[in-house]
């Protein structure tokens, strides 16, 4: 059933049949090796079983690291079912709490996501269920139902009081703060709908407004081929989006920006354009299209480097999508950090002899030089879920290029 009701779903979301195709391209050990395919296999299956007992889980929107962990007492319980019931039962209840997992295990991206394996978590219960019915079934009528029924209260307390101590421990909301931003909560709630169009706000923040707001947009989402401002345009950018808060920090008068949140939390942010920003923003930056299947969007202008999985275009493709940035370098020599999150080919060429064709399965950094008037061309192929930032290294550090770095250069 979990299988079922998931592969409609699958079918319509392209992002994840273009992981599973771009997993299928990867170079692994041997071409083609059952041996790193039964690798893969064994490793996705350990990180989802590790999220029941420990916070290791996919962090995202509908994701928390933790919202899988079980009381101990639970899964002892589940476990004795399994093994101590009777042998179509158990073979039920194992079979079924597999297939549960398939979503997570079929989309394995180095961490298990504790909402696609929402299916399984019915079969644990299920499992504490089975010693309790035995349990029923064995113990003399006089007094067993009676000691059943005690036992199983004894059950529901203990694992309810460990329940709540995971609830309410600080291992459970440990980096929570990442999706639920207290600034970004604020940077929403300074939004009135509906809002003019000269108002971008970024994906993130879409999450927040339709919560609040379901039914009176009036904004327009950051996008590529929304990007480059025009004379009174304001930009809200989320805490989410740290490198585009330090870019736009740096380029605009302190004057033009207000920010939300406290000083010990990445801020969230309103920034406003005027004329002269909109024309030194307009020669800078770089070129991007997107190829989708067979259709090619045109190419759009952008100020920086972003590729995030909550950044795209004003137009949606439910394939699987290459993304092409091409920009000239405007600075003296310098060395660069491209980092990675998440599987993903990619491709950088550029007129000095920089090439780089590689499949990155996991977070990983990749490092070269560019030189004045150097042409560099990144190429990203990525399923749903998969950022990458580019970096100048500093003596102590990195940080985004500014926004002089890069000129664009016409893809063709």
């Amino acid at each position: 059933c979990a299988v079922i009701l998931w592969i409609p779903w699958l079918l319509n979301m392209g992002q994840w049949w273009g992981y599973l195709t771009i997993k299928a391209r990867a170079p692994v050990p041997g071409p083609h090796s059952l041996d790193s395919f039964f690798t893969h296999a064994q490793r996705s299956l350990v990180a989802t079983l590790r999220i029941l007992v420990y916070p290791e889980g996919y962090i995202h929107t509908l994701s928390l690291h933790s919202i899988a962990l079980h009381p101990v007492v639970v899964l002892v319980v589940a476990g004795i079912g399994t093994i101590g019931g009777i042998f179509r039962r158990s073979a039920f209840v194992v079979s079924g709490f597999l297939i549960g997992l398939t979503p997570a295990l079929a989309t394995y991206d180095g961490q298990a996501s504790t909402h696609r394996i929402i299916c399984a978590y019915l079969f644990i219960a299920l499992a504490c269920a089975i010693p309790f019915d035995l349990l029923l079934r064995k113990l003399p009528r006089t007094w067993g139902p009676s000691a059943t029924k005690v036992l199983a209260v004894c059950f529901i307390g203990v694992s309810g009081i460990q329940g709540i101590g995971i609830f309410l421990s600080p291992k459970f909301w440990t980096e929570s703060e990442r999706i639920f931003s207290h600034s970004t909560t604020l940077l929403a709630e300074s939004i009135r709908l509906p809002a003019p169009e000269s108002l971008h706000v970024d994906g993130q923040i879409v999450r927040y407004l339709e919560a609040r707001y379901p039914k009176q947009p009036g904004y327009t989402v950051l996008a590529y081929d929304t990007w480059m401002p025009s004379d009174g345009d304001e930009h809200a950018i989320s805490a989410h989006f740290q490198d585009l808060l330090t870019s736009y920090q740096a380029e605009l008068p302190q004057s033009q920006i207000t920010t939300f949140g406290s000083p010990s939390e990445i801020p969230s942010m309103r920034a406003r354009f005027t004329s002269h920003d909109v024309g030194r923003w307009s020669s800078y930056g770089w070129t991007v299209e997107r190829r989708c299947e067979k259709r090619q969007s045109p190419p759009a202008r952008i100020p920086f480097f972003i590729f995030h999985n909550s950044f795209g275009w004003s137009s949606g493709c439910d394939r699987p999508t290459e993304h092409v940035f091409r920009a000239r370098w405007n600075a003296p020599p310098q060395e660069m950090i491209l980092y990675l999150s998440g599987a993903l080919s990619l491709s950088i060429t550029s007129s000095g002899g920089i090439a780089v064709d590689q499949y990155k399965a996991e977070a990983s950094k990749i490092s070269f030089t560019l030189h004045p008037d150097e042409e560099i061309t990144i190429t990203m192929r990525a399923a749903n879920g998969n950022n990458a930032y580019l970096h100048r290294v500093l003596e102590h550090g990195s940080a985004p290029p500014p926004l002089e770095s890069f000129k664009p250069v016409p893809l063709h």
